[in-house]
């Protein structure tokens, strides 16, 4: 009995023992939870305030439309049309790493496109609230089929977006250029702060050159969203400001013509106002449509664009550089002029030996007895061969770079060749060989390594045109909103021409010659009741022996380019004018109807001869 009651009390006492461990073990986890809600109100209360209302509260990027390009008549020449995205925001995906099943439904062939997208951003380490885009432009359909299933795919969303639009397709295309995503590296440059990974920049032509004016500022809603990230409520608006609209000084009539004459053809047209330097024309053949890069170049077409043989990519008016031919004889004769050979007389009979070898001139049986002034009427090789034995490269390469020949003209334009203008300290570094006099001859026609663009060649003829001045050509009049505009790029005087008003004159006289004379090469140019001054010029392309050849598409290869400068009326010119055709033949046949067809749709409208940019027209503020 007794040892049943000390067995009873000894249970006794370890259930008391257990229950006060047990207390003890209780009031430590309450005191445990106690702590942590009090750390987590009172120490951390702030922080998890914050990201519980950003569970609730969201800030939503609002895009600015990007300004519009316009002609300097206010023709529409880039504006923005409505588009919209199909867009994931992770932070409300029900898995933050895949996409729904739902999705890969719809969109069959994407999906493992959408999963690289998501991949992308993790990589990048985007906040996960920030919207990712897995398709560019849909159609009604698949956002139709996106909006009816919304309900099971919560995070995935269609998101409103201007896209820009060129509403008339490839016309100036080079000019205008094209915007695409801003690249990684551009976001690297403090040139492109602010930007995001989705934003479209101008990658090319008056769109990059004007990112900065076209480019609007963004807005943003504050909205109140649900737990599958919807939107519930708008709490507040900052709206976006459009960018300025940027009018340019080309005309789009005097443009489509241009790139009408070069239809089916490589080359460049050029057309400059030599009183100021505004581009008329400026174009490039052949071309493509900016409109394609707008909506989402890709890989496959773009490789296309790359490799095709025919670089529609290029802007040949700025970046084509070409052999001059005897447009260049207009820096040897401005030479010969200021340094006391204007005089010369020389025989040509079709050929001038040297050193044992024959130079010949393009008319084989000769000019006979020539003087400065027919020489350039006539082209003939054989007088600006004697003169440039006379100059030498370094005096000739001295009037080359004083014409604004090898170097930029500053176009605002970006990616400008500078062509090349040699002289003998340019070979030794080039070549480590010295200067030979057979180089003089070819340099002295335009051949041999000399190089020019299309678009200094017409500045050299809007130089000679327009007093002697030389003028950076700018193609940027005015930007603004509705009516207060403001001037932008000028025509700044950049240099003059060496040449004194005596032989200024006398060269624009034997370039009148060569158009509008009896035996001028570039006759066929001409327009019934205007006074036109120019010079053709023919640039060998390979050898003058070469085999003329044509490839599938009607393209002759290894002709020569064929090349025509020019201005008008003679009297007081307000139009100045290059044209490049590639592998085109004779500059007389090929380039100068070109140029011919062109003044003659310019002189039909008297109103484009108005200087511009015009502020009176425009209302533009000073």
């Amino acid at each position: 009995m007794a040892r049943s009651l000390h067995h009873r009390l000894t249970e006794l006492t370890q259930i008391k023992r257990r229950l006060v461990w047990l207390a003890a073990l209780l009031f430590l986890g309450i005191a445990g939870v106690v702590a942590r809600l009090w750390y987590l109100q009172v120490m951390e209360g702030e922080l998890y305030e914050h990201l519980a209302n950003r569970n609730i509260y969201r800030v939503v990027r609002l895009p600015a439309l990007r300004g519009t390009i316009r002609d300097r008549n206010g023709l529409l020449l880039a504006g923005n049309r409505p588009a919209y995205n199909l867009v994931a925001v992770p932070e409300d995906l029900t898995d933050r790493r895949h996409i729904p099943d739902t999705l890969r439904r719809i969109f069959p062939r994407e999906g493992d496109r959408f999963e690289e997208a998501l991949a992308t951003a993790r990589r990048k380490r985007a906040p996960s609230f920030r919207p990712v885009i897995l398709m560019e432009d849909i159609g009604w359909e698949e956002m139709a089929a996106v909006e009816q299933h919304a309900v099971e795919m919560p995070g995935i969303t269609i998101q409103p977006l201007p896209v820009r639009h060129y509403p008339e397709g490839k016309l100036a295309a080079h000019l205008l250029g094209y915007v695409g995503k801003v690249s990684e590296k551009q976001l690297g440059s403090p040139e492109y702060a602010g930007y995001q990974g989705s934003d479209e920049v101008g990658q090319s032509g008056v769109e990059r050159t004007y990112e900065s004016v076209l480019r609007g500022t963004d807005g943003h809603k504050l909205i109140q969203v649900d737990s599958l990230g919807r939107e519930q409520q708008v709490l507040s608006v900052e709206a976006p400001l459009a960018g300025a609209d940027l009018y340019l000084t080309v005309d789009a009539r005097l443009q489509r013509e241009a790139e009408r004459l070069l239809a089916g053809k490589r080359g460049a047209v050029v057309a400059l106002d030599p009183r100021n330097g505004a581009v008329l024309a400026l174009a490039s053949r052949p071309t493509f449509d900016p409109n394609g890069f707008a909506a989402g170049l890709g890989r496959e077409a773009w490789h296309r664009l790359q490799s095709d043989p025919a670089v529609p990519l290029m802007d040949r008016a700025i970046q084509g550089q070409y052999p001059p031919g005897s447009v260049f004889k207009i820096v040897l004769a401005a030479a010969a002029l200021e340094d006391d050979l204007g005089a010369s007389h020389f025989f040509c009979d079709g050929g001038l030996e040297y050193h044992g070898r024959r130079y010949r001139c393009w008319k084989r049986w000769g000019h006979g007895e020539t003087d400065l002034h027919r020489a350039i009427v006539e082209s003939c090789d054989v007088f600006f061969y004697e003169v440039g034995l006379r100059l030498g490269i370094d005096r000739i390469a001295h009037y080359a770079r004083r014409l604004g020949l090898g170097e930029a003209t500053g176009i605002d334009l970006p990616g400008e060749s500078t062509g090349l203008i040699p002289d003998g300290a340019w070979k030794q570094r080039r070549y480590h060989e010295p200067w030979w006099g057979g180089e003089t001859l070819s340099a002295s026609i335009g051949q041999g390594f000399v190089l020019t663009t299309p678009l200094q060649l017409a500045r050299l003829a809007a130089a000679i045109a327009g007093e002697g001045v030389l003028r950076r050509p700018f193609a940027g009049a005015m930007a603004g909103h509705g009516d207060a505009l403001r001037r932008l790029a000028t025509g700044d005087d950049v240099g003059v021409l060496p040449l004194s008003v005596a032989h200024l004159e006398a060269l624009r006289n034997a370039l009148e010659a060569a158009v509008e004379g009896r035996h001028g090469t570039g006759r066929r140019s001409r327009v019934k009741g205007i006074r036109i001054a120019g010079k053709t010029g023919t640039a060998q392309v390979v050898g003058m022996e070469e085999v003329v050849t044509t490839d599938g598409k009607g393209v002759k290869r290894h002709r020569d380019h064929a090349l025509f400068v020019c201005f008008a009326p003679v009297e007081a010119p307000t139009i100045a004018i290059a044209v490049v055709v590639e592998h085109g033949g004779h500059g007389g046949e090929a380039a100068a109807p070109i140029a011919g067809a062109l003044l003659d749709m310019y002189f039909r409208h008297p109103e484009m001869a108005a200087p511009y940019p015009k502020g009176a027209a425009l209302r533009a503020a000073p």
